[in-house]
């Protein structure tokens, strides 16, 4: 995923609107409230490009441009339309750029109006709102889903009209049905087994196997990280425990480095080809969320390993043969 794309960001945000303006999409209220906000935080948090310090110790060239900054903006000061084709503006002692990346967290006061504009910029491509929604759910709101709905709910109510249309409103209600109650990430829905990770059925018997046979796993652990398929820097502890069917903390998941097919496969083959792996029948992709993560560090998405196709069968077979040994 593209972070930069789904992160709520000042500069980024600056053009958007800018150009909405100048296109007689938004009120003049709005933009001169918007840009204030602006300006406020890039005084606050951003870096000047010109100041006055600089003007007196500079050289005649330094001076030149300052000069030619001042004068088309105070040539602009009459016309708020003018005004705000500029990409920077003046305080009294400096001159700064609107387009500076400054990124907006919850920790702003008025996240929730950063998290609106950005919103709103994917009214055109709808297909991405999504992205963006998952995105800040993790980022902001620890995927705490009850929290993030009361939030999104909230920001329909305040902002519905003023920075929300219809269509975008309808789109942010279909996404809280969805998800509410655990559905886009397979790591939240709930489990119907009794098993929170990958139990291998040989515990049943004999408890201590893993301990007894922990030089098995570990050349299990060294190989896959040799051709590839999780992280190179996977602890064996944290390998371990992914077969002792507990809950693995979030931080504590491996990360997948093979694709999702490699992934499909081997659990495939330990649920299923070897019947390795005590489970319910319903809950195998949530297992795989519960014990891994992509190379972003994220989860994956819905049905993206029951779903994934293509693959290479020699890394199939390679995969096969080093599970085959645990």
């Amino acid at each position: 995923m593209n972070d930069k794309l789904y992160d709520i960001n000042i500069g980024d945000i600056w053009n958007f609107e800018q150009t909405l303006f100048q296109e007689n999409q938004i009120s003049e209220n709005h933009v001169r409230e918007l840009f204030q906000r602006i300006e406020d935080i890039i005084i606050h948090k951003g870096q000047p490009f010109l100041s006055t310090e600089d003007y007196d110790n500079g050289g005649e060239e330094y001076r030149r441009n300052f000069r030619v900054y001042v004068t088309e903006f105070r040539d602009s000061l009459g016309d708020f339309k003018t005004r705000y084709t500029l990409n920077y503006f003046f305080t009294n002692e400096y001159a700064y750029y609107y387009n500076q990346v400054i990124l907006i967290d919850k920790e702003f006061n008025d996240f929730d109006f950063w998290f609106t504009c950005k919103l709103r910029q994917f009214d055109s491509k709808l297909t991405n709102l999504n992205k963006f929604l998952d995105f800040q759910l993790k980022l902001n709101f620890g995927k705490n889903i009850s929290n993030y709905v009361d939030f999104l709910k909230a920001i329909m109510i305040q902002y519905e009209n003023e920075l929300l249309n219809k269509r975008l409103i309808e789109s942010l209600n279909y996404w809280i049905e969805s998800n509410k109650n655990g559905g886009y990430f397979e790591g939240r829905r709930k489990l119907k087994g009794k098993y929170s990770s990958l139990r291998l059925r040989e515990l049943n018997s004999n408890p201590d196997y893993l301990k007894k046979n922990s030089h098995i796993l570990n050349t299990v652990l060294k190989q896959l990280k040799a051709n590839n398929f999780i992280h190179e820097e996977t602890l064996f502890t944290d390998f371990n425990r992914i077969f002792e069917g507990n809950v693995i903390p979030e931080n504590k998941r491996i990360v997948w480095t093979g694709t999702n097919k490699d992934l499909k496969w081997f659990m495939d083959y330990l649920c299923e080809g070897s019947n390795k792996i005590e489970y319910h029948k319903h809950d195998k992709w949530i297992l795989a969320n519960m014990c891994f993560v992509n190379k972003e560090n994220q989860e994956f998405a819905k049905d993206v390993l029951r779903k994934a196709s293509g693959g290479n069968e020699v890394r199939k077979k390679l995969l096969e043969s080093i599970l085959t040994k645990i």
